[in-house]
């Protein structure tokens, strides 16, 4: 048994942070919405109204935060001589250069900061069959692996710190391409007329089935655009994935059409929707 920190308790960390909790460990949260702690307080975990105060009594920190930013707004507030926890584990989804530099910073204090970005979207976190792609050494990847094994199915140690966050935007451009596909191909089918069930039946077992596709598109013929992950989140990793491009100089064109689709349906109605609800873009086309 660890005690272990969970801080953003949002559509993933409420899950994996239950899971933690239900495999024995001894389980402290923070959310700068307080209400979202009741579910797992009722459960038996410690609540904590300062995530600072968190870390000093928690000898494992996890995350699943929104951007950087919440994480720099922590860590400024670290003073020397102050517990911290031996590591800290980031699920978010941040820029890699980020990751790089809160290493450093983290280093100084005597924690050891871990990117280990996952992927299933809430369905997976629910199920803990995510995906988490481990920025670490191998060391530090065998002392943390078994708590990632409650969480996650497919774990793999992709390299050291910030290859995590580097795969990461691998796959967030490739499911970014296919959730686009799925949304121009089902919205084209409707446009001629077609049968939709029966399209999608016949495209999810041939060569065209995709995860998006399987996974998405029953909720958007439900008209259910609930986020299971955010498109406004989706728009700021292609962003990261087009930083990292431009710092390579090389090109994404496919990626960088993909960016601008997400671009206007954000700017649109689409922030607070599912990024699966794309195909709303879409639709609006319809009615300009």
């Amino acid at each position: 048994m660890n005690k272990i920190g969970f801080i953003g308790l949002g559509i993933m960390g409420n899950s994996m942070a239950g899971h933690l909790l239900s495999a024995g460990h001894e389980v402290s949260v923070f959310n700068r919405t307080a209400s979202k702690c009741d579910e797992l307080k009722a459960k038996g975990a410690s609540v904590f109204d300062d995530a600072v105060l968190l870390l000093q009594n928690v000898d494992i920190c996890c995350s699943c935060v929104t951007n950087s930013d919440a994480l720099y707004s922590i860590i400024r507030r670290i003073n020397k001589g102050m517990h911290v926890p031996k590591y800290w584990i980031d699920f978010s989804t941040i820029a890699p250069r980020a990751v790089v530099d809160l290493n450093f910073i983290l280093k100084d204090f005597g924690c050891t900061f871990i990117d280990a970005p996952v992927t299933g979207g809430d369905v997976g976190a629910r199920n803990a069959t995510l995906a988490i792609m481990v920025g670490a050494n191998e060391e530090d990847f065998s002392k943390i692996k078994p708590i990632l094994e409650v969480l996650g199915k497919t774990i793999v140690r992709v390299g050291d710190v910030g290859r995590g966050q580097l795969t990461k935007c691998i796959n967030q451009m490739m499911i970014a391409i296919s959730i686009a596909s799925m949304s121009e191909g089902m919205y084209f089918a409707e446009s001629l007329g077609l049968d939709i069930d029966k399209t999608y039946q016949i495209v999810r077992s041939g060569s065209a089935g995709s995860w998006a596709l399987e996974n998405y598109f029953p909720r958007v013929q439900k008209d259910n655009y609930e986020p299971g992950f955010y498109a406004r989140d989706m728009l700021k990793d292609l962003n990261f994935v087009l930083e990292e491009a431009k710092f390579l100089g090389v090109e994404l064109p496919v990626t960088d059409l993909v960016r601008n689709l997400f671009e206007s349906f954000v700017k649109g109605e689409g922030a607070e929707l599912g990024n699966h609800a794309l195909i709303k873009l879409y639709r609006l086309s319809d009615k300009s």
